[in-house]
């Protein structure tokens, strides 16, 4: 049967409704569901509660988007500032990997007449052959390594990201060695693929406390898709504002490196991991 508590405060405060299904065991034992947040989005829409409920709304929105369920307690206590940080650096890096996308089609000759598409499909298939084979080559090499010196490996990979996308907004100016300068470039991703994926994985163990690695990790994959759809605007109003100027481009491009190696290194020293980077399995509780 459904029963149902009313409690009544002063008129200042709101009025709160909990519901309980049971399965008729006054006592509360047996299989029951408490309808929570149900009064509170009623309340939201009817305009019975002020700024602070609003306030609350959207922070309990945030949450079951962003964090992983239980937080903070089903994760460590450097996840939130490691995962700002994280952000912040990822944002930038879109906006880089737009500058370095536009410089790349104007290498191939995108808007004169004497390219050819044909050309253009060539070189990205070399390009992105030469990723494929150095993310082989350096997984093979150092694949038994990333688990020793997980903040290490995590700064490296953005750090040769950041000599990827330099290299990317480069070969524009390289003429003839095109496309060595763009496979180089896309050798230096390919690497940061690895060992940023590698790191991933080892840091979602570090963080998830309540047997919630799965959690965490689509929580994490979340903030990626958010930060995408934040750079897919600024990022079309970065091309556009740039023109064919190159010197704005770089001037954009150089600034969000700066503030990129600033986001990176501020998340990984924000990490609880000990300077070794070897992560210790430890014995978890699962999340209710």
């Amino acid at each position: 049967r459904m029963e149902a508590a009313e409690f009544l405060s002063d008129t200042k405060k709101p009025t709160y409704r909990r519901f309980v299904l049971s399965n008729g065991n006054k006592s509360g034992d047996g299989d029951s569901a408490v309808l929570g947040g149900f009064n509170r989005r009623n309340d939201y829409k009817s305009g019975a509660k002020g700024p602070r409920f609003i306030h609350r709304y959207i922070a309990d929105v945030f949450s079951s988007l962003f964090l992983p369920k239980g937080y903070p307690d089903s994760v460590t206590e450097d996840y939130l500032e490691y995962q700002a940080w994280d952000t912040i650096q990822a944002l930038c890096s879109y906006l880089r990997g737009v500058l370095a996308t536009k410089a790349w089609f104007e290498g191939v000759g995108v808007g004169r007449k004497d390219a050819s598409a044909a050309g253009a499909t060539l070189q990205w298939i070399l390009k992105d052959g030469c990723g494929m084979v150095g993310s082989l080559v350096f997984a093979s090499t150092c694949g038994r390594k990333f688990d020793a010196n997980v903040k290490a490996w995590r700064l490296f990979a953005d750090l040769i990201n950041n000599v990827g996308l330099f290299l990317d907004m480069l070969a524009p100016l390289a003429g003839r060695y095109f496309l060595f300068v763009v496979c180089c470039a896309t050798v230096c991703k390919a690497m940061c693929g690895v060992a940023a994926g590698a790191t991933k994985a080892a840091l979602t163990g570090h963080f998830a406390l309540r047997n919630n690695a799965a959690d965490v990790q689509a929580k994490e994959s979340s903030q990626e898709t958010f930060v995408t759809l934040l750079g897919l605007v600024a990022g079309s109003l970065l091309a556009s504002s740039t023109h064919d100027t190159m010197i704005f481009a770089w001037m954009w491009f150089i600034g969000l490196t700066i503030v990129h190696v600033f986001a990176n290194y501020n998340g990984v020293r924000a990490l609880l991991i000990p300077t070794s980077g070897l992560i210790v399995p430890k014995k978890t509780t699962p999340i209710e």
